[in-house]
């Protein structure tokens, strides 16, 4: 888990759910969630980058 970069770590998370709400038929409610997880990623890279700026 310490060799993998947290960022690269939720983007393929948030990934594979994309991936799963656009093959699952039901796939809205994922799509709901897809969205909330990518910002909460996206919020957490951006914090990520801000504290390993030089």
């Amino acid at each position: 888990m310490d060799l993998i970069p947290l960022g690269s770590t939720l983007f393929a998370l948030a990934f594979g759910i994309l991936l799963l709400s656009l093959i699952s038929p039901s796939g809205r409610w994922i799509n709901a969630r897809s969205a909330l997880l990518e910002e909460q990623a996206r919020k957490l890279r951006l914090e990520n980058d801000h504290m390993s700026a030089p």
